[in-house]
């Protein structure tokens, strides 16, 4: 397999405008939108202390909420969690009978050359959590989605619904249907991505939006006294979701055939009508900040292995690596990101599958991104990545990608983009029939809104 090696360019910077002396219908809407959110945040911790109250009326111990593994992500600050459970995220029986309820808003357009014109909600979110006892929390998701083509209607579906149990040792283990946790932007939803698509090396070898299963996982947290954290996973899941199109499509109605739906967005893993054992995970990540937390940086190590047929004889893994560095001088929302992953992927067949493009029966093959972006503020945002893997199936097919974007937050709950890509597409001409020219220059929007309570976006 070809050596590729990545280069990060690098982002211009801008000075921030002047400010204003007189007061624009911005600046009151603004005004108005942190009036909100501080009686919002008044009338949560006044509920705190009613409970707390409460609880020294009838003699009970108040008890505090210590960080967890989940709270903390693979990169959280240091800290060691409590050898007793945890009492979740929200404390106290009354909010615990009131799960948090918010709705997350994401529509896109999507236009250029060698690529279908379309708008799409790619989804409505329903977000629900809430803890369970001083033992378990419960978070669940549920996503409508829809776009402008007749073959795909409006759908719904349950996109998260699991269990976390607060174990002592430092344990925290989960079980449900969820995002296994590879890597770094495979694991978050379309919201939280930090750029309006998934790289190309996410889509080819963990699917679209990253790789959904049931089953479950156990990590640890170090307990480490300050900087760094160590966390190490481990989980098996069943057969993931979703089911690759094999056959050869024309969706910019050119009539010459596209690249089937597995080599654009399904995965390594998305493959109907075979039969598999359990789909085993690991990861181990470690976390660092300095400068009081104006540096941090995050590095980490997954893996994926599954069977391909039910004699085991055969597997499909993926291993990735995957780093992200972030520079937050002030409070302003000034700084600067740099993250970057790489995926390898291997795939053993039986001389009877035809999935593999070069017609052989063992397959190696990779890829991986990096980007850059700059923060003006907390508003503004500009940001490049550069893409560059192997198709799923062929190691002889490749896309290498560069992207622009920009980005505009008005508040905390809305957020726009805009994003010009070209992909310059290197078809095997010998695989499935694919065209070595169909290289594509995609623009894309996206509106993003949120509405009420939200998970916490990971580092």
């Amino acid at each position: 397999m070809r050596i590729i090696i990545f280069s990060a360019l690098s982002v211009l910077l801008c000075a921030n405008p002047l400010p204003v002396l007189a007061l624009t219908d911005q600046d009151a809407r603004e005004l108005v939108e942190e009036v909100r959110s501080l009686r919002r945040a008044v009338e949560d911790q006044n509920r705190r202390i009613e409970e707390l109250e409460a609880k020294v009326a009838a003699g009970e111990p108040s008890g505090t909420e210590a960080p967890t593994p989940e709270s903390l992500g693979d990169a959280g600050p240091a800290a060691s969690t409590p050898s007793t459970p945890s009492a979740g995220s929200v404390v106290g029986a009354r909010q615990a009978a009131q799960p948090q309820i918010g709705v997350v808003f994401d529509g896109t357009y999507t236009a250029g050359k060698n690529v279908a014109d379309e708008a799409q909600l790619r989804a409505i979110e329903l977000n629900v959590g809430a803890p369970i006892d001083p033992y378990f929390d419960l978070f669940g998701k549920l996503v409508f989605s829809a776009d402008n083509s007749a073959a795909s209607p409006p759908e719904a579906a349950v996109e998260n619904a699991y269990i976390t149990a607060h174990l002592p040792l430092n344990l925290e283990a989960r079980f449900g249907l969820e995002w296994i946790p590879f890597g770094d932007v495979g694991t978050l939803d379309i919201d939280e991505h930090p750029q309006v698509d998934q790289p190309h090396a996410i889509a080819q070898f963990l699917g679209g939006e990253g790789l959904k299963a049931i089953g479950g996982h156990v990590e640890w947290l170090a307990p480490f006294a300050a900087n760094p954290t160590l966390s190490l996973t481990i989980g098996a899941y069943n057969r993931a979701t979703g089911d690759a199109n094999t056959t050869a499509s024309d969706k910019d109605g050119d009539g010459a055939p596209d690249a089937p739906d597995m080599f654009l967005d399904e995965g390594a893993f998305n493959v109907r009508d075979r039969e598999r054992g359990p789909l085993w995970f690991g990861r181990a990540a470690s976390y660092y900040e300095w400068d009081a937390g104006h540096h941090a940086i995050r590095v980490g190590g997954s893996y994926l292995s599954d069977e391909n047929d039910a004699s085991g004889a055969t597997r499909t893994s993926v291993a990735g690596l995957d780093a992200k560095y972030r520079w937050r001088p002030d409070a302003t929302g000034r700084g600067i990101t740099f993250a970057g992953e790489y995926l390898h992927h291997r795939r053993q067949e039986s001389p009877t599958t035809l999935f593999l493009a070069n017609g052989g029966n063992d397959l190696s093959n990779g890829g991986g991104y990096v980007y850059g972006q700059y923060d003006f503020d907390k508003r503004w945002g500009l940001g490049y990545r550069y893409d560059n893997t192997n198709t799923a199936f062929s190691a002889a097919s490749e896309i290498a990608a560069h992207s622009v974007y920009g980005e505009y937050r008005p508040t905390e709950f809305s957020r726009l983009r805009a994003q010009y890509r070209h992909d310059d597409r290197n078809f095997d001409a010998t695989a499935n029939g694919l065209r070595t020219d169909d290289d594509a220059d995609v623009f894309l929007l996206q509106f993003t809104h949120f509405i009420g309570w939200h998970p916490a976006h990971k580092f």
